[in-house]
């Protein structure tokens, strides 16, 4: 099966020199994503010294990948890349 990670609705991207990782949380199944503007939204802080061009690639609510037995299969959050590729696995605890 052949799986499209470079999904142009699934992707959100920034070259701010700081942005953050967001996933609203449940019972809300969108995919996770960039912001740029609202810190309190944001569950990981990207920090980009050198302003490269970073896409995050929601995986989880955007991307399907079905395992050989035909089942859903479990997913990271997303991807962040740029000449490198970091699977995400956003967690946020009850603190505030």
């Amino acid at each position: 099966m052949s799986i499209n990670f470079f999904e142009a609705g699934c992707q959100t991207s920034s070259s701010r020199k700081v942005f953050g990782l967001c996933d609203d949380p449940p019972p809300a199944a969108n995919p996770a994503y960039i912001d740029e503007a609202d810190g309190t939204k944001w569950i990981a802080v990207v920090e980009n010294e050198d302003r490269h061009d970073v896409t995050f690639t929601a995986i989880d609510h955007c991307i399907t990948i079905i395992r050989p037995d035909g089942k859903p299969a479990k997913q990271c959050d997303g991807a962040c890349f740029n000449s490198t590729i970091i699977f995400v696995e956003l967690k946020q605890t009850g603190a505030t």
